[in-house]
């Protein structure tokens, strides 16, 4: 389980130039994610048009922590360096 004092929640974008995949990923800071994963973006407020239930959605299935990334965060093609 991670602890809340060492990170943080990070609402997350990999946009793909057609649509976006959205995730968080709890790191200690979005400097750390910008080195591991320049191509995500973060997203300090979730989108006018992401409801709640959408929200919810994307907590609870692409939530990963920065030290042990699985789903698409571990596919090569996108980690772009």
């Amino acid at each position: 389980m991670v602890a809340e004092t060492q990170k943080r929640k990070f609402l997350v974008l990999y946009d793909y130039g057609m649509g976006g995949l959205w995730a968080y990923l709890w790191s200690e800071s979005e400097d750390r994610i910008k080195r591991e994963y320049p191509e995500l973006k973060n997203v300090p407020e979730p989108p006018l048009w992401m409801t709640e239930e959408v929200r919810a959605r994307i907590e609870e299935r692409w939530t990963f922590d920065i030290e042990d990334p699985a789903g698409w965060l571990t596919i090569p093609e996108k980690r772009r360096y």
